[in-house]
């Protein structure tokens, strides 16, 4: 059976999206398509992964839009996909069923979504908005999520279910092609919550997904995975900038079982804005618009009631003075972080007192601090 690409059906669709989207002249946006929209990344029990590819073998006109099928054969089983294209005025969505054939215990996977293209300039010249974690440049620790590390590494990998809105978007001081989830599921398990970067974890109940940006062979690459791996670079917000970089793969993966099946919905957008605080308007607005998000009513005098008497059951009382730790040790139930440093400690400047601070936050540990009953 023929295979066909999702290149023609999608650069015509998002031409027409760039254009109709344009607020002066005509918008040169690039083409963005996806040539393999079908691909599978399997995880052996070994640890090992392999990427599966596949184009439409079948393309069915819908509505304002087209159904794309396709079967993605792997190790021992094979994955149906069923990706329903459709414009929208100035957005076109992709609804997506990934259906698993076949058992292979012990071993994982996640699906992707890859649509790339050219914009008109390169990785150096552009801009990037992942909310909560960057908003055109770096501006934060190397390897904070969003850090220079890995705009220099060229990818920023994040898992969807930390951010403000679940969000990628690049800008090209003219031009800009934003990605969203429309509906964002962050169910976890304990399991996960706790497991170190390096812990492979397999669950079909995990919910969130990745929303990435790449830069790939002269390309931008917008990618979505489900679920959510990651990469990224070992150190996190504290890393000292001068310390080594490491990058992990954070695997999160659905388990390859007869009849599992993946089932998401991505949103995806163009404009053009005179700037990158514009554009940041633009997408957030979009972003909000679309997800619509509920306002939730609490009884407010419940919620000061339970406020204050959390306060008060960690107030602490030292010689003639009383105050509320700024953070409380999950483990040990004490005042302060009990973590250990990691990298090189920031520079601090000159703290007034810095003798009898050390030597209070000593007897808090000590425990000869006591407590005000409540």
């Amino acid at each position: 059976m023929k295979k066909i690409p999702l290149s023609i059906s999608i650069i015509l669709a998002v031409s027409l999206l760039a254009a109709g989207c344009a607020k002066k002249g005509n918008v040169s946006l690039g083409t963005f398509a996806s040539e393999e929209p079908a691909v599978i990344v399997l995880s052996s029990p070994d640890g090992s992964s392999t990427t599966f590819k596949s184009a439409y073998t079948s393309v069915k006109k819908a509505g304002k839009g087209f159904v794309g099928t396709a079967t993605v054969a792997a190790d021992g089983c094979s994955f149906d996909f069923t990706d329903t294209w459709t414009k929208d005025g100035n957005t076109l969505s992709l609804q997506r069923e990934v259906k698993v054939n076949g058992n292979v215990p012990g071993a994982g996977f996640y699906s992707e979504v890859d649509l790339r293209g050219q914009l008109a300039c390169g990785w150096e010249g552009l801009d990037f908005i992942i909310p909560g974690a960057i908003y055109g440049k770096p501006h934060t620790s190397p390897t904070a999520k969003g850090g220079s590390a890995y705009l220099d590494a060229k990818f920023f990998s994040i898992r969807d279910d930390i951010l403000g809105a679940p969000m990628a978007a690049v800008y090209d001081g003219t031009n800009w092609i934003a990605m969203l989830n429309m509906k964002p599921n962050g169910a976890t398990t304990q399991e996960e919550t706790l497991a170190g970067v390096n812990d492979r974890i397999v669950d079909g109940r995990l919910g969130f997904g990745m929303v990435g940006i790449y830069g790939t062979e002269g390309d931008v690459c917008l990618k979505y995975r489900y679920p959510g791996t990651s990469e990224e670079f070992v150190g996190g917000f504290r890393q000292a900038p001068t310390a080594p970089t490491q990058k992990v793969v954070r695997e999160r993966l659905h388990p390859v079982e007869e009849g599992f099946t993946q089932t998401y919905s991505l949103l995806f957008n163009t404009g053009s804005d005179s700037c990158i605080n514009d554009t940041e308007k633009s997408v957030w607005r979009w972003a909000w618009e679309t997800l619509d998000p509920k306002v939730e009513k609490v009884d407010l005098d419940v919620t000061r009631t339970a406020l204050l008497d959390h306060m008060l059951a960690h107030v602490i009382r030292y010689k003639d003075r009383a105050g509320v730790p700024f953070v409380i040790d999950a483990v040990s139930n004490k005042p302060g972080s009990f973590r250990p440093t990691v990298g090189t400690p920031r520079p601090n400047r000159p703290v007034a007192h810095a003798d009898k601070i050390i030597k209070w936050a000593k007897e808090i540990i000590d425990g000869k601090v006591c407590y005000v009953s409540s």
